[in-house]
């Protein structure tokens, strides 16, 4: 936590819309709100169904929060922390659109022509060079974009396979994608969300020089080889920052990404309080990735059950509260790419979230042409469908809390 004096306040007392220039926190400790991040209603929805009455905020932002402070007397965030000059992209809203053949040909592209980009510039990374750096850091930007645009057709197209020469770089992409758009949902400024994409994108690129184990998830590894794996965003944060292209704070997040709260990641063991708070963000999505890919003796878990197994991890305070709400906002339990049934016994495929309902997603039913929107609507999802051809793992509820605190075990 910060050296900041920090002083509580009760919820209510907020005043809506308020930008905090610190961090803030609740009573155990956990981070809730980054700096830079709005208090609106949906946050403060958010945390009231937490059961959250009363937070701790920085004194100096104490009489700026307190509804009784007139806003034309709010001190001014600063500067290095906003983007006022350029007011903030929101995403678009698409809820009554089907997903774009033609979107999904321009998004596909760029994506395909990011992973061989990232792929190649792997291959010689101690040679890369400032101008190869800064050519990958203009892929989270086009990412960004893509998010802009329709965040749930770039969602559909990360479920896409690829070859398995360009399956570590489609996971980078899928992380620095996550990443921004849990940023996005926490309502992060933009200047975050870059952050957020380029520390996902980088942290893995010294895997693509190791053994195949590095590469092939589910490989077993021996104990050099694991204790090197351990050690490698360490290694790319000290490759980026030498070449003092890429800010000493990014090349900070890339280092932590593995770091836990509890102090049980890697490599350093850091602890909640001395973790950048955008590095727990990367480590939740790193979580997800993990768990819907395979493991030791195990094939990839169903998306649905992974959000299942990650909000049981967060009730035992493996991950910070506020981002694991924020992620699982943005992927719903039913994430994108899904086969459900409902109630009726037909079997619909998710394309798209509804708002803020993590239950009713908008789903296409097989056969039929025309979006269904559960939201308000009396058919119900009744089970998660595993396809055959994809032998994922489902979970039981006895399971579930079998797996729960064993995502980073070496043997998962």
């Amino acid at each position: 936590m910060e050296s900041k004096q920090l002083v509580s306040i009760e919820l209510d007392r907020i005043r809506e819309n308020a930008s905090m220039r610190f961090n803030i926190y609740d009573d155990q400790g956990v981070l809730l709100l980054a700096s830079g991040q709005k208090f609106t209603a949906k946050v403060r929805h958010r945390l009231e169904r937490r059961n959250v009455v009363s937070l701790k905020v920085a004194s100096e932002d104490l009489e700026y929060l307190r509804l009784d402070t007139p806003a034309s007397d709010a001190p001014q965030a600063r500067t290095s922390r906003t983007v006022e000059k350029n007011p903030r992209r929101v995403r678009k809203d698409r809820r009554a659109d089907p997903l774009s053949s033609e979107r999904a040909a321009e998004f596909r592209r760029k994506i395909s022509t990011a992973a061989a980009s990232l792929y190649t510039s792997a291959q010689n990374l101690g040679e890369l060079g400032n101008e190869g750096i800064r050519g990958l850091c203009q892929i989270p930007q086009s990412l960004i974009d893509m998010l802009i645009e329709d965040s749930d057709q770039t969602a559909s197209l990360l479920n896409e396979r690829k070859e398995p020469r360009l399956q570590l770089a489609q996971r980078c992409i899928r992380m620095s994608v996550l990443a921004i758009n849990t940023g996005i949902e926490m309502g992060l400024p933009e200047n975050r969300w870059l952050q957020l994409g380029i520390a996902g994108l980088l942290h893995d690129l010294a895997l693509f020089e190791g053994p195949e184990s590095f590469r092939i998830p589910g490989t077993p590894m021996t104990a050099n080889e694991y204790w090197e794996y351990r050690r490698h965003s360490r290694k790319v944060a000290a490759i980026f920052r030498d070449a003092g292209v890429i800010s000493e704070e990014i090349c900070l997040i890339m280092s932590q990404v593995h770091e836990k709260d509890d102090g049980t990641g890697f490599p350093n063991g850091l602890s909640f309080n001395t973790l950048h708070p955008l590095s727990r963000i990367l480590h939740v999505v790193d979580a997800y990735l993990r768990l819907i890919e395979p493991g030791l003796g195990r094939p990839p878990l169903l998306p649905h059950d992974a959000i299942r197994l990650l909000s049981v991890d967060f009730q035992r305070r493996h991950f910070c509260s506020d981002v694991i709400d924020a992620f699982i906002d943005q992927m719903t339990v039913y994430p994108i790419g899904s086969t459900v049934e409902l109630d009726d016994g037909k079997l619909a495929s998710v394309i798209r979230r509804d708002g803020d309902y993590r239950d009713a997603p908008i789903v296409q039913i097989h056969g039929e042409h025309s979006p269904l929107r559960l939201t308000g609507n009396e058919r119900k999802i009744r089970n998660v469908i595993v396809p055959a051809e994809d032998h994922l793992l489902r979970l039981s509820r006895s399971n579930l809390h079998t797996f729960a605190g064993a995502i980073y075990s070496p043997a998962f």
